[in-house]
């Protein structure tokens, strides 16, 4: 009987081997995107924060300026003043796609109850692939939180450890908290997971993780999957302030809409892994019953999205709510714009001194916000048309990467700045503040991509290694 700790360790090996190990394709990648990441942590510490980095090493930890300046880091240069962000518009880029990709890891546990719970083979090949898509979309989206701090030290409060008690235990009262501690839970389960499929999987296909063992993993994992864009919801649904969040559908809206883009996504990479691994291979049915289940979730999204126009422009009283709604909806009510003219004019004040007309295409400055929700009805909507009544396109590789396409371009229309810049303009005094990303926020943001993409990569190497292990070029 082998020793399960030297077991343990050759799976570790088993891992770092395989995840430097490939052709100049996939290295090129890997050094494409780490050095998008490197050049947006440059960017970060030495302009964005610069001056809180500065003062927390010099002033408390007692570094020398000096050196600091020599790394290009300074007091009085930089900060988030290179940012669009203010006290009228506190989240933006960055809080928007981390919005997105907190749903894109919560849909690994769809793939996850079809492998694990109801034994199905066929899922059980994309599970481990799924659990490495948790893990690279929850890093993106944690990198995104890091950025958006101004004073990214106190990152560290939310963390509730002995060391870092001399600054401030977590709040038991904020929905910060547990939205941090759900966040870093299911990284670490998906990372416990990965490890249990490769340790299992690569020696080959008389082995397989134990029933009891898969079962007590859906059970820690499923709930942590839906409790990380929940309690995401549940940040704003609450707060009255923000006429267009205080809904209790905020929350149900991102899972549904999650359950669509997340799987969609694993879609995409399971057909490239399939081109470049030629053993690897993924059962037909697995993209087919896959594009259903998230096609079900757009419909779903859809619907709420649906309901919430209706209550915003049938029934809310509340001008400021309205206000908002014309914003985000007008793209969608231009047809109507004649009948609905009464009811819109009496919402001008919250747009003073721009001279709005309800029927505008959306937010005076911001008309891309309108747009961008009007993509995501229009090609949601396509998507749904496409996948239900031409089934030719979900059974060939090329349609399942087309209609996987549209429905994560859909569901960015959605949910990424249509859904968060709405919450802060106009304001509780009805002052319409203009917000575009600045060309800062890009590049910190395509960096948090690009680590996130180069995480995927290097991790998906010896899952796929492993899964051929186990599997072959047996399709079940």
């Amino acid at each position: 009987m082998s020793n399960p700790v030297v077991e343990f360790l050759v799976t570790i090996w088993y891992i770092i081997k395989h995840m430097f190990k490939g052709d100049w394709r996939g290295w090129t990648w890997i050094f494409a995107m780490a050095g998008l990441t490197a050049f947006g942590l440059g960017l970060w510490a030495g302009v964005q924060a610069g001056p809180a980095i500065y003062t927390q090493l010099v002033y408390h930890l007692g570094m020398d300026p000096k050196l600091l300046e020599q790394l290009g880091i300074s007091e009085h240069r930089g900060g988030m003043v290179y940012t669009a962000l203010d006290d009228w518009v506190a989240w933006g880029l960055y809080i928007s796609f981390f919005v997105f990709w907190v749903g894109v890891a919560a849909a690994g546990v769809l793939f996850g109850v079809a492998a694990y719970v109801f034994r199905d083979k066929g899922f059980m090949r994309l599970a481990p692939l799924a659990e490495v898509q948790a893990v690279a979309a929850l890093i993106v989206a944690l990198l995104l939180v890091l950025v958006d701090v101004g004073r990214p030290i106190r990152t560290i409060q939310l963390l509730a450890l002995p060391i870092v008690a001399q600054l401030q235990f977590p709040n038991p009262q904020s929905i910060f908290d547990y939205d941090f501690t759900v966040l870093n839970g299911y990284l670490v389960v998906n990372l416990i997971g990965i490890l249990i499929a490769v340790h299992w999987y690569r020696r080959g296909p008389k082995y397989a993780p134990p029933k009891w063992l898969m079962y007590l993993f859906m059970l820690i994992a499923a709930p942590l999957a839906i409790g990380i864009h929940t309690v995401t919801g549940f940040i704003s649904q609450p707060l009255t302030a923000r006429p267009i969040w205080n809904a209790p559908l905020l929350a149900p809206r991102y899972v549904a809409t999650a359950l669509a883009a997340g799987p969609a996504m694993l879609l995409i990479v399971s057909v490239i892994a399939e081109k470049f691994y030629k053993k690897f291979k993924v059962p037909n049915y697995v993209y087919e019953k896959t594009l259903i289940a998230a096609t079900a979730a757009m419909i779903v999204g859809l619907y709420f999205t649906l309901s919430e126009a209706q209550e915003l422009f049938w029934y809310t009283t509340e001008p400021h709510k309205r206000a908002q709604a014309i914003g985000i909806f007008n793209f969608a009510v231009m047809p109507f714009c004649a009948l609905m003219k009464p009811i819109l004019k009496d919402f001008a004040v919250f747009f003073s001194g721009t001279n709005f007309n309800g029927c505008s295409w959306g937010y005076p400055g911001m008309e891309y916000l309108a747009l961008m929700n009007f993509f995501w009805i229009v090609v949601g909507s396509l998507a749904v048309i496409l996948t239900i009544f031409v089934p030719r396109l979900r059974k060939t590789r090329k349609g399942v990467v087309f209609l996987s396409a549209l429905i994560i371009l859909a569901v960015v229309g959605e949910k990424t700045l249509p859904i968060v810049i709405p919450g802060y303009t106009p304001d509780v005094l009805g002052k319409l503040a203009i917000y575009y990303p600045t060309p800062m926020e890009w590049a910190l943001t395509v960096a948090a991509h690009a680590a996130g993409m180069m995480v995927y990569m290097l991790l998906a190497r010896p899952v796929i290694r492993a899964v051929i292990a186990h599997y072959g070029e047996e399709e079940h």
